[in-house]
């Protein structure tokens, strides 16, 4: 079934049982995977969504930041690298997802702490349903730990995975995500709370506020003395400059991918 905004039929590669949980991209601990842990048959899947748009949805994902216990502005949940990887496999996730199946994921990026740079995890399950983009969280922006704190022993994750979030409980987040237009979260109307963990998100809705704010920026940026340039050739030039910003973007997630990959093997040799 599609979505609102949905205008291409989608063509699915032919999927047997075993691809039911596919992994659709991993590297060591990470993974994001098609998923039917949640036992439902009403996501509207498969369903297109462009990388660029998915990328947008993700940028616009923040909480409040915290520092020396006093709130600040906010601050994106996902870090460069965490969004090159998310924006490129969960639309090809989404596209090959059916109506039993959702895409989770478990994916590391670093944040600044109030000493030094910490690696964190995110962790969450995705899905569209009622026209709606859904993400319930299991892990945000949490500590990732390779050993336990009190015996010192490696943690095998084999044993011990990262939780992804679910539909049949709450999870347990240390902070609020910040809504706005188009975010809110899930209505559990069993309980009648508000589910924090679960954000729905009106993709046209999102996508027009960046469209605006990026205009209204770049209207203030150039004052009035472009007021001559036709309505194509300002297309053309916004086009481009968003093009050069997902080049930047992407060039800074492949360098933290490599800060990540840096530190990961330093760790190994302090291991050794």
């Amino acid at each position: 079934m599609a979505c609102s905004f949905h205008k291409k039929a989608i063509k699915k590669e032919e999927s047997s049982n075993d691809s039911k949980d596919k992994v659709i991209w991993n590297s060591g601990d990470q993974y994001i995977s098609l998923n039917t842990d949640d036992r439902v048959t009403s996501n509207q899947h498969p369903v297109s969504i462009t990388e660029s748009d998915m990328r947008t949805i993700l940028e616009s994902l923040t909480v409040p930041k915290r520092q020396l216990l006093v709130q600040e502005e906010i601050q994106p949940i996902f870090s460069s690298a965490e969004i090159l990887q998310l924006s490129t496999y969960l639309p090809k996730g989404l596209a090959l997802a059916d109506s039993d199946q959702d895409i989770v994921f478990v994916i590391m990026g670093f944040k600044k702490g109030i000493m030094a740079k910490e690696r964190v995890v995110n962790t969450g399950r995705v899905f569209f349903m009622d026209n709606k983009l859904n993400i319930i969280f299991g892990k945000l922006q949490e500590e990732v730990r390779d050993r336990d704190r009190q015996t010192g022993e490696s943690i095998d994750r084999r044993l011990h995975p990262f939780t992804v979030g679910s539909r049949r409980f709450e999870s347990k987040i240390p902070t609020t995500i910040t809504l706005g237009d188009g975010k809110a979260f899930y209505l559990d109307y069993k309980s009648n709370k508000m589910r924090k963990d679960w954000l729905v998100l009106d993709v046209p809705t999102i996508l027009a506020e960046a469209k605006n704010s990026n205009n209204k920026a770049e209207s203030e940026a150039s004052g009035t003395g472009n007021t001559q340039i036709s309505a194509k050739a300002l297309e053309d030039i916004n086009n481009n400059k968003l093009d050069i910003q997902n080049m930047k973007k992407d060039l800074s997630g492949i360098k933290e991918v490599l800060f990540e990959l840096k530190e990961y093997m330093l760790e190994l040799q302090q291991e050794k």
